[in-house]
């Protein structure tokens, strides 16, 4: 999971979820224009992805993000009283839905499938998602 900030301010929020032998089996991407910072973006991009997982019915989900901040605020290191904190509230309460769950940090090369994915979403406030007939350019990345 991914998020881009563009010159307009807008972010997307890009994510590929993947099954237990590494096979992709959904791409999602959405744009968002409220919110105001990478963090958020950040967090924003769980919260969406866990939302497409579940309307998938995956059951255990493995978070993979290169946001140190947000790993570290979902193992419960370092609480906020902000949107942010609320954001992660959000994720907190969508991964009870889950048979299990977990979340790593991976760092910004690991991560470049999910960053494209965000880059591919150019229609404000829609969410993409596939899970068949992939972008080209995210299946030749995985």
């Amino acid at each position: 999971m991914d998020a881009a900030m563009f010159d307009d301010g807008s972010m997307r929020l890009g994510m590929v979820g993947r099954d237990s032998n590494g096979s992709v089996v959904v791409v999602s991407c959405k744009r968002d224009v409220r919110i105001r910072s990478m963090e958020e973006a950040e967090a924003k991009v769980v919260v969406v992805g866990l939302e497409v997982a579940l309307r998938m019915g995956i059951e255990k989900v493995h978070i993979e993000t290169d946001s140190l901040i947000v790993v570290n605020e979902l193992n419960g290191r370092t609480p906020r009283r902000n949107y942010l904190g609320v954001l992660i509230d959000d994720i907190i309460h969508v991964l009870s839905s889950f048979v299990s769950s977990c979340c790593s940090h991976v760092k910004r090369g690991g991560n470049t499938v999910a960053h494209l994915c965000a880059r591919l979403c150019t229609r404000r406030g829609n969410e993409v998602v596939y899970v068949t007939d992939f972008p080209q350019a995210i299946l030749s990345l995985a």
